[in-house]
């Protein structure tokens, strides 16, 4: 299974569920002015325009290379703009296992701040489940298609209620550990 997979395999589940989707387009690395790009996709949901990083992960830990400086700074820009929200989408795949996760960068980067603080090099698959919003594997048309109009709006309430931040926030008072 490669990104690409499971970049189709969101813009097939954007589609059938009425989302508006748009893949921003590769550019040759080869070239030597191209600009490298913020995100991945976007897609529209209830008026709010989301700008995602896909990021495919085959093992039980999200680590945070994975997620490129330029990526992060592009998903960020776009916060500033009311109605906008940058987030990352992580699908966990392996033998017998198939779960997407999205979060908010801002929350993102004080989960990776938290554990970079403690010399850790990855977020676990535990604290993903915990803290990321799961992107639910619903009936589509021809099989199964990930829910990301729930997930979206979910993430977007979470963010701007706080809920994610002050939680973390509280482990990070009490030094509960990751």
């Amino acid at each position: 299974m490669r990104e690409s997979n499971f970049a189709s395999e969101i813009r097939k589940s954007c589609i059938e569920q009425g989302l508006y989707y748009y893949k921003i387009p590769d550019a040759y690395q080869e070239e030597r002015f191209v600009p490298k790009k913020p995100f991945d996709i976007f897609l529209i949901n209830n008026g709010t325009f989301f700008g995602i990083e896909l990021k495919l992960v085959k093992q039980k830990r999200l680590p945070f290379n994975i997620i490129k400086e330029h990526q992060e700074k592009g998903l960020l820009s776009i916060n500033k703009h009311k109605g906008c929200l940058g987030l990352i989408c992580i699908n966990f795949r392996w033998k017998n296992y198939n779960k997407a996760y999205l979060l908010h960068i801002a929350d993102y980067l004080v989960l990776k701040g938290l554990h970079l603080s403690e010399n850790k090099k990855s977020i676990k698959l535990e604290n993903v489940q915990k803290y990321f919003v799961e992107a639910e594997r619903i009936k589509g048309s021809s099989g199964k298609i990930w829910d990301m109009q729930t997930s979206t709006s979910k993430c977007r309430y979470e963010y701007l209620s706080g809920s994610v931040i002050g939680t973390l926030s509280e482990m990070a008072e009490h030094n509960k550990g990751w």
